[in-house]
């Protein structure tokens, strides 16, 4: 899937990003794996205002929402590695 990243799709690598983007509501798609040691978190593509909060650091997001956030990727982590 990787290869085939359309515009409609998002891949990121970094995990607090994959949670801030699940905990804003961004609907993630999978988890895929270009080399055992590497993930990459595919979402649909977020609003380009959430992805510019993201990179200035002004991402207001509910804690209880990013931990929630934060253990799915856990478990997602260990039940799609290869």
């Amino acid at each position: 899937m990787m290869k085939d990243v359309q515009d409609a799709h998002y891949p990121t690598k970094d995990f607090l990003e994959a949670a801030f983007l699940r905990a804003k509501g961004i609907i993630y798609i999978a988890t895929e794996w270009p080399t055992p040691q590497q993930a990459f978190f595919v979402f649909k593509n977020p609003p380009d205002e959430l992805k510019s909060a993201w990179q200035r650091g002004d991402d207001q997001v509910s804690t209880r929402a990013l931990d929630q956030a934060m253990n799915f990727f856990r478990d997602e982590l260990r039940s799609t590695r290869p």
